[in-house]
């Protein structure tokens, strides 16, 4: 296996950043050994209390976390023999598109929310229009705030030309969290019908529950943690 330096130097123009955690105990001599032993890549003190320790459940040294572009921990306590594979592996993965910036706080909520996205591309009056009919059905209201983050554009605007609409009616785009299309709908002559059966079709389906625990007990397991399961309703 290389050297976490010759890993740097390998890797670091596909996209690998290394970030060094120095725990407290004998902190005091770190800057001299990163100068000694001439790393080039950003090493840092874990503070008192080992918060970053904790934070990651780190039970021996050295110990390695593999984050991805999306900032999501992918791989936890990794042994040394299998570091280079997984970097390779993840590096190797797609990049994801660029969001467009009008829908990257949308995104953010519907991602932690698990929902999906809904533009609607047309003028005030057009959206007004749209949100008097879910307003007339409590369940279709509660269908559309529980499943969807909603979004309001012009038509012929950048989100329109970002996301490749050339409508000239206003119209709702249904996405994922992602920003990916899943499907369209004419706001205009809209029914509640219609629009029901358009958000039932789009929305995020519904997860098993067993399978999610399950996964969740394997995880836990790895990484010797507990889980923590809270029942309630998904908003």
């Amino acid at each position: 296996m290389p050297g976490l330096k010759d890993l740097a130097a390998r890797y670091g123009d596909q996209g690998l950043v290394l970030i060094g955690v120095h725990s407290a105990n004998g902190g005091e001599k770190m800057a001299s050994f990163v100068k000694e032993q001439g790393i080039d890549y950003p090493v840092a003190i874990d503070r008192a209390g080992k918060p970053t320790v904790s934070a990651f459940a780190v039970d021996s040294f050295p110990d390695y976390y593999i984050v991805d572009r999306a900032g999501n921990v992918r791989v936890a306590d990794l042994p040394n023999r299998a570091l280079e594979a997984t970097v390779q592996a993840l590096l190797a993965e797609p990049v994801p598109a660029a969001l467009p910036a009008e829908l990257a706080e949308a995104s953010e909520r519907a991602t932690r929310k698990d929902k999906r996205l809904l533009v609607l591309l047309g003028t005030d009056d057009d959206r007004a229009a749209f949100n008097k009919l879910s307003r007339l059905d409590r369940a279709l209201r509660r269908e559309l705030s529980n499943e969807y983050e909603t979004v309001p554009a012009p038509l012929g605007g950048s989100l329109a030309v970002a996301l490749g609409v050339t409508a000239t009616e206003p119209t709702a785009i249904a996405l994922d969290a992602g920003g990916a299309p899943l499907g369209s709908i004419a706001m205009g002559g809209l029914d509640r019908e219609r629009l029901w059966a358009f958000a039932r079709e789009h929305k995020v389906a519904p997860g098993d529950a067993e399978t999610i625990l399950a996964g969740a007990l394997a995880q836990a397991t790895k990484e010797k943690k507990r889980v923590l399961v809270h029942l309630g309703a998904p908003w």
